[in-house]
């Protein structure tokens, strides 16, 4: 006759022999082997499909978000699998999908989004005003906060560090589905000569800047009065040097 403990034994070990075999089944069908890991994967797959219908051009979201749509998603070390087949990470716990547009508005959204708050200057936003040849291949803003570079599958994300007070002159540009906060061009102009501590007018002629271009953009007087702004000797001695190219 068992006992009070070797009746709690025999149970327990009866309840893992159970889940032990509910895990081993398999479904045979047309040759196909589907295991009970197989099987959850699959109904995971499909729950994230239907989160992911109505996200197709959604700048990005983080993992609490996805698990709120399905709390069982990524446990069971599902992580690599699904970064893999949906999702591409673009910094720590911020998440896009696959199939997203790879735009530069995109990208820009996503620069705003992962970094709060900031907005698009320095190289991005001379490039985006073509106002220099080169593609540029970081996207580049300016935050409040440290400066910061975040890597991920969509490239990396470089922030410049700017004092509160000088956080402003930026607009909310709207493209198709996307916003995203842009430099103005006279503020792009004037947080590159800020920022970029050992310029100086000797510098000018290596800047490549299309100034024929710049002058269909901008005036001297909007360009000084953006720079007066910054109470800085400096970016005020270079923008009033850089302006005589005009």
């Amino acid at each position: 006759m068992l006992d009070g403990e070797n009746v709690k034994n025999s149970k327990s070990l009866i309840s893992l022999r159970r889940v032990r075999f509910l895990k081993n089944i398999c479904i045979f069908k047309k040759n196909l082997y589907i295991s009970y890991c197989n099987i959850l994967l699959l109904l995971w797959e499909m729950n994230f499909i239907e989160f992911s219908k109505n996200r197709e051009n959604y700048p990005c979201f983080s993992l609490q978000e996805i698990q709120l749509f399905d709390t069982k998603f990524l446990r069971w070390n599902l992580k690599n699998r699904y970064q893999k087949d949906y999702l591409d990470h673009l910094c720590k716990g911020r998440y896009t999908l696959k199939k997203t547009e790879k735009s530069e508005e995109m990208l820009y959204t996503i620069s705003n989004k992962i970094y709060q708050p900031s907005y698009i200057s320095m190289e991005s936003a001379l490039r985006y005003y073509d106002l220099i040849p080169e593609w540029v291949f970081v996207t580049t803003a300016c935050s409040t906060k440290k400066t910061q570079t975040l890597e991920g599958d969509r490239g990396t994300f470089y922030y410049y560090h700017l004092k509160p007070e000088l956080f402003w002159g930026y607009t909310i540009q709207k493209r198709r589905n996307l916003t995203f906060y842009l430099a103005t061009i006279e503020k792009t102009v004037c947080d590159f000569f800020y920022l970029k501590k050992q310029l100086t007018k000797t510098d000018f002629s290596e800047l490549r800047f299309d100034v024929d271009h710049l002058r269909q953009l901008t005036t001297k007087e909007k360009l000084l009065e953006c720079a007066k702004k910054f109470w800085n000797q400096r970016v005020l001695h270079l923008v009033s040097d850089f302006i005589s190219f005009f």
